[in-house]
Parts: structure tokens; sequence; C-alpha cells
């Protein structure tokens, strides 16, 4: 997989728009922005 994939699987970036979550946390899993969240 690419960069971004692992990223994203990683719950680095939102799995749903793709942006950066600043939260100092890598849970192991994907995971959505606050923003997606609340849509």
């Amino acid at each position: 997989m690419g960069d971004i994939a692992d990223m994203i699987l990683e719950g680095i970036l939102c799995k749903g728009c793709g942006s950066y979550i600043d939260d100092g946390e890598e849970p192991g899993h994907p995971r959505t922005c606050d923003d997606c969240e609340n849509e």
C-alpha cells in the first residue's frame, strides 16, 4: 500500500476526508476527524 493508505489505517489521517488528526495519538485503527463525525 501507499503511504497515505498506511497513515489512514494507523489512525493518523481521517478515514473520511484524509485530513491530519493532530491529537498526538496513533491508535492503530482507522478513525474519523471531528468534522466528519459531525456530518
